[in-house]
């Protein structure tokens, strides 16, 4: 595709917003929008109507249509018409068309043929009886190749060679004492014409004229009706690269990729819509959640054994106001993960999915600060305990996990869960692995560890509170 060098150059705003995108409404370039086609979003999307009036296009039931092609330009579709018998392209009679006091017509044309005799229509609603139109914009060339902007039976001609084979915008105005012209953000045609514009029964046709030939042989990229006289400054908006796309919003949401922190391990996830960003969204809590019930098992081990030698080792206080703080930051991680839940079903982007991510690689690592502060729990008590030693022999060796954290003098450590995350590839199953181990080991002790206190030294027993806790 041949481009115009002084108008087209890439990376200054021609490219066209990427799918899927909407109308941005608090723009400028929208307020009294009639109907906006983005033609350049291809099938589906490229033929609704974005304005909210409902004049979505329709494509006519013949042996030819128009086709979609790609547009090196705006890097994105465009409609391209071959001057045939085409099937026509139809808003249909919509009562927001039928403007009658002002009027803008929007429009990206590329042609390969400057018209004929009759006039190659670009956008057109005919007259409900007869053969003229309402409102036109279209090419003719009877021997001067020309632009004609027609209301009702009046026509506006601006007389030029236009460049095939390049793309030109194109917008004609009209309010009551005035009519113009505008090329590419310029003003080149103008009259003096009053009166109001007729109403018509007939819908709206792209790149044809209702019921007659007038097939336009070029291709058209995105095409609006206001219904009111846009001002020069803002046909030149429409038409400058740096604002022309200002209309629209970006909505896609393309790829997330989560961390997890436990043991090294990484999650990358490629997500290509917003329903698998939503499933994943599910995924993130449920693991949220085990983490969570694995964090209040291993507190509740923690807190029992602080709970021991805490009247002992004035050292191991450190450790226990280093869990309790642990807790509170998990707690915090938590509420805020959930928080944020509401604003990412309204509007999932990017941002938010990274944000619900990293909620979650923070409950991940708060549980290995508290498995680690366990270990520096038993390692203090190891060493500066035999009374707690004798308690924890004769308390744990019972059950085959706990028996070697007996037998290793509190060397557990995260060691044993990042083991059992690696080796399950569900990271969920994993923490429910880890939470029945734990659950069962304390759940077989809870009667030995009252009967045997006196053993043990006489040390009562007392529970950490794991502060309250969302799940």
């Amino acid at each position: 595709m041949r481009l115009d060098p002084a108008h087209f150059r890439f990376g200054v705003g021609n490219a066209a917003p990427r799918t899927p995108f909407a109308l941005k409404r608090a723009s400028p370039q929208a307020r009294g929008l009639a109907a906006c086609w983005p033609l350049f979003a291809g099938p589906g999307l490229g033929l609704r109507d974005l304005s909210g009036n409902g004049a979505h296009l329709t494509l006519g039931a013949t042996t030819e249509t128009p086709s979609w092609v790609k547009t090196a330009a705006f890097n994105a579709h465009a409609l391209d018409f071959d001057g045939g018998d085409e099937a026509h392209v139809a808003a249909g009679n919509i009562g927001a068309l039928d403007l009658t006091s002002e009027i803008t017509i929007s429009v990206w044309v590329r042609p390969d043929n400057l018209g004929d005799a009759n006039g190659l229509r670009i956008v057109s609603k005919r007259t409900t009886v007869g053969g003229s139109d309402v409102y036109a914009l279209f090419l003719l060339d009877s021997g001067t190749p020309q632009v004609w902007f027609r209301i009702g039976g009046s026509d506006l001609v601006w007389t030029v060679t236009l460049a095939t084979a390049v793309w030109h915008h194109i917008a004609a105005t009209y309010k009551s004492g005035e009519r113009r012209i505008y090329h590419n953000g310029a003003l080149v045609a103008s009259d003096t014409q009053t009166g109001s514009i007729a109403t018509s029964t007939r819908g709206v046709y792209l790149g044809h004229r209702e019921g007659e030939t007038r097939y336009l042989d070029g291709s058209l990229a995105d095409a609006r009706i206001y219904g009111r006289a846009l001002a020069m400054r803002e046909v030149r908006a429409i038409y400058d690269p740096q604002t022309r796309w200002a209309i629209y919003r970006e909505e896609a949401v393309p790829r997330v990729w989560p961390k997890a922190a436990g043991g090294g391990v990484t999650t990358r996830t490629g997500i290509g819509s917003l329903q698998a960003v939503l499933q994943h969204q599910a995924s993130l809590l449920a693991s949220t959640d085990a983490a969570l019930r694995a964090e209040a098992a291993v507190s509740a081990l923690a807190g029992a054994a602080l709970a021991q030698i805490a009247s002992r080792n004035a050292s191991l206080e450190l450790a226990v106001q280093a869990v309790r703080q642990a807790q509170a930051d998990l707690d915090t991680a938590l509420i805020r993960t959930l928080g944020r839940e509401a604003g990412l079903d309204a509007n999932l982007t990017v941002q938010g999915a990274s944000q619900r991510s990293g909620a979650l690689d923070g409950a991940i690592r708060r549980l290995n600060l508290l498995s680690g502060a366990l270990e520096a729990v038993l390692r203090a008590s190891a060493q500066g305990s035999a009374a707690l030693d004798a308690w924890i022999a004769l308390n744990l060796a019972g059950t085959a996990g706990l028996d070697a954290i007996a037998m290793r003098r509190g060397q557990f450590s995260d060691t044993a869960l990042q083991g059992v995350l690696r080796a399950t590839p569900d990271r969920a199953a994993a923490l429910d692995a880890v939470i029945g181990l734990v659950i069962s080991a304390a759940t077989s002790r809870t009667q030995s560890i009252g009967a045997r206190e006196t053993v043990a030294g006489g040390l009562r027993g007392h529970v950490i509170p794991s502060g309250n806790r969302r799940h």
